[in-house]
């Protein structure tokens, strides 16, 4: 399922993975999953208004690319093509969530 949500692709994001030295695929996996990831972090973080998706949202990515980024060179134990962007890019965006979550607190964690 994974392979044809991400395997038709976007040039556009191939090219600029191809500049990050990251995967085209990878890009698209940091996409559809910091969507994802976006719409969960929202119901835990405090509500900025209109403000706090897009800052999920960009924080997400950033972990998520930035992680791939980092890691495109080391040898792991995983296919390259569609698990290694997989296992990366979540672990990526759940230190990036983590640093959300302390920065935006909850309304109860304020409140107490």
């Amino acid at each position: 399922m994974l392979e044809e949500l991400v395997g038709g692709g976007l040039p556009s994001l191939n090219y600029f993975g191809s500049y990050l030295n990251i995967p085209g695929k990878a890009i698209q996996m940091s996409l559809i999953f910091s969507i994802i990831g976006t719409v969960l972090l929202t119901r835990v973080t405090a509500a900025l208004g209109n403000l706090t998706a897009p800052l999920n949202f960009i924080a997400l990515l950033i972990g998520s690319v930035g992680a791939n980024y980092l890691l495109a060179d080391v040898i792991m134990p995983f296919e390259p093509k569609y698990q290694k962007p997989f296992i990366v890019s979540l672990g990526g965006m759940m230190v990036a969530a983590l640093v959300m979550m302390i920065f935006l607190k909850t309304e109860q964690a304020k409140a107490s």
